[in-house]
Parts: C-alpha cells; sequence; structure tokens
C-alpha cells in the first residue's frame, strides 16, 4: 500500500507499507513503552483500591511545598513530623517526569487524533462506495452488489437502546352486547 506519511504537518514523504509493517511498527512502539515504563522508578498504575488522589493536598502550590521544607530544615519539631527526604525525593521526581508526562500526552492526543482520522477517512470513503453502488445495482449485471448493499446499510442503522419500562397498552373498552358502538 502506498501512502502519504505527513511529518509535524509540514512535509510529506511517501513510503510503501504493508499492514504487517504497521502491526509490527505498532507492536515494537508497544514494548518500547513497556520497557521505559519498568525503568521509571516507584511508577504506580491507578487502581480503584487506591485512594483518590484530590482535595486540598492536591492543589497546594510548589512554593508552599519549599517553604514547608525550609520550615523542616530550621526546626527540629517540624523535621521530625514529616519525613523530609521523602518529600524531597518527591519534589525532585515531579520535575524530573512532569516534562515526559506531558510528551507523553501530547504523543496520545496526536496519536489519538491520527487514528481517529483514518477512521474518518475510512468511514468517509465507505460512504461514497455505499452512494456509487446503490446507482450500479440500478444495471442488472451489478445486481451482485445488492447483498453488500444491504450489509453497509444494515451496519449503518442506529440501534436504539431498549426502553427500561414496556409500552403501555390502550385500556381497553368493555364489549356490552346489544350496544352498538356510536361513532
Amino acid at each position: 500500500m502506498t501512502h502519504t506519511i505527513k511529518t509535524n504537518g509540514n512535509s510529506a514523504v511517501s513510503a510503501t507499507t504493508t499492514p504487517a509493517d504497521l502491526a509490527a511498527l505498532a507492536d515494537q512502539f508497544i514494548q518500547q513503552l513497556r520497557a521505559m515504563r519498568e525503568q521509571i522508578p516507584d511508577f504506580t498504575l491507578p487502581h480503584a483500591s487506591f485512594p483518590r488522589l484530590s482535595g486540598a493536598p492536591a492543589r497546594i502550590p510548589e512554593n508552599v511545598i519549599d517553604a514547608a521544607l525550609v520550615a523542616c530544615n530550621d526546626n527540629d519539631a517540624l523535621r521530625a513530623a514529616v519525613d523530609v527526604p521523602a518529600i524531597q525525593f518527591a519534589q525532585q521526581y515531579d520535575k524530573a517526569f512532569s516534562a515526559l508526562r506531558d510528551e507523553l500526552k501530547t504523543t496520545f492526543e496526536g496519536l489519538n487524533y491520527t487514528i481517529r482520522s483514518k477512521r474518518y477517512d475510512s468511514g468517509r470513503a465507505s460512504l461514497r462506495v455505499l452512494t456509487i453502488a446503490r446507482s450500479l445495482v440500478k444495471v442488472p449485471e451489478n445486481a451482485k452488489l445488492a447483498t453488500n448493499i444491504d450489509e453497509m446499510e444494515n451496519g449503518l442503522r442506529r440501534r436504539r437502546r431498549p426502553n427500561a419500562k414496556a409500552p403501555v397498552p390502550p385500556p381497553q373498552v368493555p364489549v356490552v352486547p346489544g350496544v352498538a358502538a356510536s361513532n
């Protein structure tokens, strides 16, 4: 398959890539990310059993933490109240890995948009194929396209979620023998 690769939105490079090449490249990147993740000290994946990292401690500005560390250095009682080296390590960790986090977020957003863009392009092309196939199926020698059209149209039908309540049937009027219904 020949396609155009856009780099940084500025230039385009033509390349020939097979689906197997794309899958191998994606697998290679996954392995590299996993290897990088294993090298990050104290790396922790979130889990439902872990505490939520919200509230006042999550919103403390860096200058407040720095001031607290200075206060701990000046006072033995404060220094004994917290683990100063652990706080310093946490601050260094934050500074060291924030740029990596931001770059990974940018990579995620770009990859997500690229995947959605490719899916959009495929969807747009599929709708064009459906439109043309509907015209072609009118000619007898293209009658075999009808099954493809049906399959595409079935895939496009929106499915409604079932209602929690069953519809209530209208009340029935009792029939009294010998009495005619009047209009």
